[in-house]
């Protein structure tokens, strides 16, 4: 019996072991990466788009010489099966059947679509003359270099062969065509075409954007009409900007309005910016870039539209050439000087920055770049974006095609041919073009890979979900060509062979899906342009069927839905012309066709959202506070930011006692400030008490008694950072009120002292009946990050005098300031915020104050605060610290781990400091600004160094700088980037950042406000005065903060401010009417009143 038992072990343990080994066997032949790489041994598809530099054509004779071709995908047999078409810029273009399991056959001789043009571009899979069949159309440059060709129609002969027509359909286009776009754009329920072109004329000549509208038959994009199947130009007639420096490189399609009418986005190289088409319905465009966006890309490639929150609303994704590593970045030269974006501005250009732009939909016609905040910033040389669902889990996902066979930007090779002697050569003879050439580096890299998130920011999956290897891939597509489920992918690689990878999305989870394909109605068989939101328990995927999207390619005509482990509530499918049908009870994972159904068009209901605010028309109001441009980047070349656009200050007071709120608005620098007075007739506006202090910059204003005869004076801040220490338009200034609403200068109130000025605080310090006055400074002009003093003014009922306590020396670049009894002990404490510091509370004592920051702040992260506020957002009775920080949208980055690093020493020994910013990558410091910055302001010390670009790029702060240099800095760290608030508990302040939405931009101005009876905290925020390469920050909308749980956009109480450099937020009384006065930069200042 034991013997038995004995074998029956062994023979479980073999058994066992069996079972473990198959499992290993299975585990081996099975991916775990979520893209698998097909070889073309195994698929067949062994195409590959050869280019090689030769003495006759290179990129120095033609700039778009690496941009390689596209790739189309669509089932042009109707088997079901998705096939592909690859354009090959020199060579024969190819198409390949889909056999089904991933295998192809190239059919290109038999279906006669090798096309006859030199030089191929894009390419799109439509059906043209509506028969059910898709057929081809192929972009051609022609007219330059000796390329000669056209663009070419084949048409679908329904037997596997297809006939070349484009010349019966009016597009045989001879341009510098790009790409196509077909959609339906006058309601006619056929589709139109517009043609994406570019331009070739000089990137340096900057002409007035008012005076840009020429006309030029190779380079303007054209729109043409389907006019019973024939195409009519109609550019004209349909107000196209017809640029002729386009340089055209990706055009999208859909509506992003949500008006039902398709609307255009076209990304431009170089200075040439974005365009952005809305609809108008009467068969007409208006560019519209300038009303729905702040900035775009600087050098715009491939594009992306789609919506990737689940609001309805598509969100815009252009991709440009900004590398993310060291070694790339520091040796490539990207355009961005500061004397650059402020001519570009004066001539009318909207502005560019040189990094990928994702433009968020809010809704109403404006769009707020989160790039930076998502994390997709910054990708290389890149050419296609494809959102999509790759791992079907609810949340679209990113796919970036990368690489450039040489890079022409590399700063050494731009300075070798920049060269006077180079430049007469290559003038002279093509002999020195090979040496030319030899100069760029190559540009292979990996492609990109995002996982999409709820929080929208995005993993970098580059590694994780597909085996990464350096590539130069153009034109990229998706489908589900193995008719899994899943979305699968190819790219159009450069002189290599086309990538195709499976995606085992649904081999690898449990994810649900729905896959759409549509049958239209005769005249639009496909459905271009329907739009469908699938609803799931907890989303609602929405996309619209166009199939121009990245890069001179074009998608199969179906809609993607990753679900999750979610089911379907139900579908709703809204077709071109208007008509709509819900479709309930449907099942999961399946590809559904949905057939046209005539139905009674939707009804257009009008907005049913109640707006809190209204706009008041109040005469006597019209005010724009214009702030003056300092260029204090000239003065100091390495200051991470500007300290200049700090005002206005603005002080609210009842002064005629008549219940209606008066308020006084400060002055930027040769401004007069003005006061506004009530009166039945609207608001009586003075100035006549501030004339002589015009020169004053007012950055912060308090109404108080300061003379103790019970009515309220007005004490004003002067700063600005223009002026030196000592000047006198740094002095503040009391004006006394006669008691009859007349001002005038107390020159003997206040002490000679002398600050660059930020806040104003008072309160009764010492308890004697008097107010005083806290003054925080924000810095030293021309000395950024120097120690600064801070001013305590002591009330004594005819002056004021300083108190020299030494809690007041170097409290740091503050910003904002307030009394509050944090202890509870019947005399208010001093808070105070600051740049490159940590939230600071000072304890009164009887007048004297001390620190205990320590000893009643669990946390205590440094950041560069902003702005700050007592509130209590968690409702629990205790107030709570609000502080405001620049946010996640920036090129900073900041942890404990790795914080934020600012060096302030002479590094040149020239009596002069140097401020030197250094942020971390994979554990390592690099400094933030590259070899020409820092040269321009360290010559001798940068160039002695590193005589090349190469040589300095990727450089760590110490390979730059040197140990010793680095530790007699001073040093200034910040560890915390986040908005959000020290929560009140009764184990002391803890920090809690707040949710995403407020993460978007600086939050800078803060006003806690009573509305009808409920306490809000408004905030509000945009930074303007960057350097180029930081871009601006103006993405932060205003925000009501009610509680942690409810946090709405201004905008949906009706304030609507996007893109504004709000200076102040104040709410005012009119008599018993709330009222919120908005004052922002170089705008009108507006006053709304509350509605309830």
């Amino acid at each position: 019996m034991i013997i038995d038992q004995y074998f029956m072990s062994i023979n479980n343990l073999a058994s066992f072991f069996a079972v473990i080994l198959m499992l290993a066997l299975i585990s081996c032949n099975s991916s775990n990466k979520l893209l698998e790489e097909v070889s073309p041994t195994e698929s067949g598809i062994n195409f590959k788009n050869e280019i090689e530099d030769t003495e006759a054509l290179s990129i120095l004779d033609y700039m778009y010489f690496y941009n390689g071709g596209g790739v189309a995908v669509g089932d042009i047999n109707n088997d079901g099966l998705d096939d592909i078409y690859f354009i090959s810029n020199q060579d024969e273009n190819k198409l390949y059947l889909n056999k089904g399991n991933l295998k192809f056959e190239d059919i290109t001789s038999v279906a006669n679509v090798g096309g006859r043009s030199d030089w191929n571009t894009g390419v799109s899979m439509v059906d043209i003359n509506n028969d059910g069949w898709l057929d081809i159309y192929v972009c051609a440059v022609t007219g330059i270099n000796g390329f000669k060709g056209y663009n070419e129609l084949f048409i679908n002969q329904q037997d596997g062969t297809f006939k070349e027509q484009a010349k019966d359909f009016g597009l045989a286009i001879q341009n510098y065509s790009v790409s196509p776009a077909f959609f339906d754009y006058d309601k006619d329920g056929d589709l139109d075409i517009y043609l994406l072109n570019h331009g070739i004329h000089s990137s340096q000549s900057y002409t007035n954007i008012q005076k840009n509208n020429a006309y030029s038959e190779m380079s303007s994009d054209k729109l043409f009409r389907n006019e019973d199947g024939f195409f009519k130009d109609v550019s004209d007639e349909v107000n196209l900007v017809m640029d002729r420096v386009g340089y055209g490189l990706a055009v999208s399609i859909s509506d992003l309005n949500q008006d039902g009418w398709d609307d255009i986005y076209v990304s431009n190289d170089f200075f040439e910016g974005d365009l952005l088409y809305i609809n108008k319905q009467d068969g007409t465009f208006e560019e519209s870039s300038k009303e729905f966006l702040s900035h775009t890309s600087q050098f715009s490639m491939g594009n992306d539209i789609v919506d990737i929150n689940h609001d309805g609303f598509p969100e815009i994704f252009s991709l440009d050439m900004l590398p993310e590593k060291e070694e790339i970045l520091k040796s490539s030269t990207l355009d961005f000087s500061l004397n650059l974006l402020n001519l570009k501005r004066s001539l009318g250009y909207l502005d560019q920055f040189p990094r990928n732009h994702l433009q968020y939909n809010t809704g109403k016609n404006k769009f707020l770049e989160i790039a930076q905040f998502c994390g997709i910033s910054a990708t290389d040389w890149s050419w296609s974006a494809l959102f999509n669902d790759l791992n079907l889990d609810g949340y679209q996902d990113l796919f970036v095609s990368n690489g450039i066979y040489r890079r022409p930007n590399d700063a050494d090779y731009i300075k070798y041919v920049s060269s006077e002697q180079i430049q007469t050569k290559m003038n002279l003879t093509k002999l020195i073009d090979n040496e030319a050439l030899a100069k760029m580096p190559s540009g292979s890299m990996p492609n990109y890979i995002f996982e999409g998130s709820k929080d929208l920011i995005f993993a970098d999956q580059s590694n994780g979900w597909t085996n990464s290897e350096s590539t130069i891939s153009n034109g990229l597509a998706m489908a589900d060509f193995d008719l899994d489920g899943d979305i699968d992918v190819v790219l159009n690689n450069f002189n290599a062979t086309a990538s195709l990878y499976k995606n085992n999305a649904r081999e690898n989870n449990n994810n649900n899906y729905l896959n759409l394909s549509f049958e239209g109605d005769s005249l639009n068989p496909f459905g271009i342009g329907v739009k469908s939101t699938v609803y799931s328990s907890n989303k609602a995927h929405y996309k619209q069927l166009h199939i121009t999207r990245g890069f001179q390619s074009s998608m199969p005509p179906v809609l993607y839905f990753g679900l999750g482990e979610e089911s379907i509530d139900s579908l709703k499918v809204q077709w071109p012309n208007g008509h709509e049908k819900l479709y309930k009870r449907l099942t999961v994972n399946q590809h559904l066709k949905i057939k046209y159904e005539s139905t009674s068009p939707r009804i257009k209901k009008g907005s049913t959202e109640k707006k809190s605010f209204k706009k008041t028309i109040v005469k006597g109001l019209n005010y724009t506070y214009k702030e003056n441009n300092f260029p204090e980047f000239n003065r100091e070349k390495l200051m991470p930011y500007g300290i200049t656009t700090e005002g206005p200050g603005v002080a609210v007071a009842d002064l005629n006692k008549d219940g209606v709120s008066d308020f006084f608005i400060g002055g930027a620098k040769g401004q007069l400030a003005t006061l506004f007075i009530s009166s039945e007739n609207g608001y009586i506006k003075q100035t006549k008490f501030f004339e002589a202090h015009k020169q004053h910059e007012d950055v912060d204003a308090i109404f108080v008694d300061v003379d103790n005869d019970a009515d309220l004076d007005l004490f004003v801040v002067s700063g600005g950072g223009e002026y030196k220490i000592n000047s006198q338009y740094l002095k503040d200034r009391i004006y006394l009120n006669n008691g009859n609403g007349n001002f005038s200068i107390a020159n003997d109130y206040l002490p000679d002292y002398r600050s660059n000025g930020s806040v104003v605080a008072i309160n009764d310090v010492n308890q004697d009946g008097l107010l005083d006055i806290f003054i925080g400074t924000r810095g030293v002009s021309g000395d950024f990050a120097a120690a600064t003093q801070a001013y305590l003014l002591i009330n004594t009922g005819f002056n004021f005098t300083l108190s020299y306590q030494s809690f007041l020396t170097d409290l740091g670049m503050l910003t904002d300031a307030f009394f509050i009894d944090f202890d509870h002990d019947g005399d208010e404490d001093l808070w105070l915020v600051a740049e490159w510091s940590k939230g600071r509370m000072f304890q009164n004592n009887e007048g004297t104050f001390r620190e205990v920051t320590n000893q009643f702040f669990i946390d205590q992260p440094i950041g560069l605060w902003q702005s700050t506020a007592p509130f209590d957002i968690d409702k629990d009775g205790d107030i709570d610290l609000i502080v405001g920080n620049v946010g996640l949208n920036t090129k900073f980055s900041a942890s404990d781990k790795y914080p934020l690093k600012m060096y302030k020493i002479d590094v040149d020994q020239n009596n002069d400091d140097e401020t030197l910013l250094a942020i971390a990558k994979d554990g390592i410091y690099y400094p933030f600004e590259d070899k020409d910055k820092l040269q321009e302001q360290l010559q001798r010390f940068i160039r002695k160094k590193f005589n090349t670009y190469k040589e300095f790029a990727g450089k760590s702060m110490q390979n730059v700088f040197g140990r010793k240099v680095l530790k007699n800095a001073i040093q200034y760290e910040v560890s915390e980037l986040r908005s959000g608030f020290f929560e009140n508990t009764k184990n002391g302040y803890r920090f809690i950042p707040f949710e995403n939405q407020l993460q978007w931009g600086p939050l800078r101005t803060m006003e806690v406000t009573n509305i009808n009876g409920l306490d809000q905290l408004f905030v509000a925020g945009t930074k303007v005065d960057l350097p180029p390469f930081q871009g601006v920050w103006d993405s932060q909308p205003p925000m009501i903060i009610t509680a942690l749980d409810k946090i709405m956009w201004a905008s949906e109480y009706g304030i609507n401010y996007f893109h504004n450099h709000i200076g102040a937020l104040k709410q005012l009384k009119d008599k018993d009417i709330d009222q919120l006065l908005v004052v922002p930069h170089n705008a009108e200042s507006k006053l709304y009143k509350f509605t309830p």
